[in-house]
């Protein structure tokens, strides 16, 4: 993959290339002059970027005005759609506004984890995904098993023993998830109980205890 930073924080380009480089080709670009040159260059190479990370404040431009740009070039070209992820430390809603007016493809907010760049580009497609799917479906049935049994556990529980099912859930979503890191029914699943709804569940049923 061939990507470009654009970007004049020398901190978040050092962190983007260090976290990006096992995945791509890196290429920065401290200016949005700079880095439109080097986007027309690889179009007329016929070697276009998959991906540009774009700071939004720059010392020339802003990065929204680097975006149309290339959006125009995109058009006038009649070139695939290069995937353009906003950054920057200012992510209040008028840029993640204009950020979806410009056809923006996704959204990085400074200072970010690992972790978040990672997914969000796992999301495009622009990196593989490190998730393996379930191949044996015995395993499903473990882990159907295992949620109903913890939700069984939800009602006519005291505060102590509540407690310790939430620990238990916990434990178990690791389990959970390692065994179903691709079957989407099981992670909405595994999402509801662990950050939603069973904890609502448990909530309701402890404040019945005290009326």
């Amino acid at each position: 993959m061939k990507l470009l930073i654009v970007d004049d924080d020398f901190v978040s380009i050092t962190k983007l290339t260090t976290i990006l480089i096992k995945y791509a080709e890196c290429t920065v670009a401290t200016h949005a002059t700079q880095a439109f040159e080097l986007i027309v260059e690889s179009v007329k190479a016929n070697d276009v970027f998959d991906l540009i990370i774009v700071d939004i404040n720059l010392p020339d431009i802003d990065g929204f005005e680097l975006v149309r740009k290339v959006n125009y070039l995109e058009n006038s070209r009649n070139i695939a759609h290069i995937k353009k992820v906003m950054i920057t430390s200012d992510g209040n809603i008028f840029n993640v506004r204009r950020a979806n007016e410009y056809n923006v493809d996704s959204f990085l907010v400074k200072p970010t984890r690992k972790e978040i760049i990672i997914k969000k580009l796992q999301d495009l497609e622009i990196i593989p995904s490190d998730k393996k799917k379930i191949l044996i479906p015995e395993r499903q049935t473990e882990v159907d098993k295992m949620i109903a049994e913890i939700l069984s556990q939800s009602t006519q529980k005291n505060k102590k023993e509540k407690y310790q099912i939430k620990q238990e859930i916990r434990f178990h979503k690791k389990d959970i998830f390692q065994l179903c890191m691709d079957d989407k029914k099981m992670l909405s699943l595994l999402d509801a109980i662990t950050d939603n709804e069973l904890w609502r569940i448990l909530d309701e049923s402890e404040n019945s205890d005290h009326q």
